[in-house]
């Protein structure tokens, strides 16, 4: 069990959650995908110098992946 906590700037830690780990399922894994700029985790806001580069990193990354599938940018 692993808890998982975020902070606002200098704020204290808060949990928010505990990642609990299983056995290994069988198969390869789904592709999924987590865009915490399109679907930020509820009651969560991106804060400090980091944020600024959040946008821009998720938009290029959803883009590449596009472009690897051979389809247009911005779906």
């Amino acid at each position: 069990m692993f808890p998982l906590a975020v902070a606002g700037g200098t704020g204290p830690w808060r949990p928010f959650a505990v990642l609990t780990l299983g056995e290994a399922l069988d198969g390869p894994d789904p592709d999924v995908r987590f865009d915490a700029v399109r679907h930020p985790p509820p009651q969560l806001v991106a804060d400090g110098p980091m944020a600024l580069f959040r946008a821009p990193a998720y938009a290029a990354a959803r883009e590449g992946r596009a472009a690897a599938r051979g389809e247009p940018a911005g779906r």
